[in-house]
C-alpha cells in the first residue's frame, strides 16, 4: 500500500466532529383531561441536516436506531436486511 492510499484510508476513518444546540419547540399539551383548554409547552429539539449526513451513511429513507444513555445519544444507519 502506498503512502497516498495509507492517508486516504485513515483520513475517512477519522471522526469528524459537528457542533449542535438544544433548541425549543413548542408542543400543544391539554392541561386537565376535563378541559378543552391546552398550553403551548416548550420541549427540547435536535435537528441535523446536511450534504454531510448521506457522506456518512445517512442517506434519505435511511431507518435509524437510536441508542440513548444520560448525556449521550448514539445514532446507528440501518442496512437493509
Amino acid at each position: 500500500m502506498t503512502d497516498k492510499q495509507s492517508n486516504a484510508k485513515s483520513s475517512s476513518s477519522i471522526l469528524q466532529e459537528r457542533h449542535i444546540k438544544v433548541c425549543k419547540v413548542f408542543y400543544n399539551e391539554k392541561l386537565k383531561e376535563e378541559t378543552p383548554y391546552a398550553a403551548m409547552t416548550p420541549v427540547p429539539w435536535l435537528q441535523m441536516r446536511g450534504r454531510w449526513l448521506e457522506q456518512v451513511g445517512f442517506a434519505i429513507d435511511t431507518q435509524v436506531k437510536v441508542t440513548v444513555k444520560q448525556g449521550s445519544i448514539i445514532l446507528t444507519a440501518q442496512t437493509a436486511s
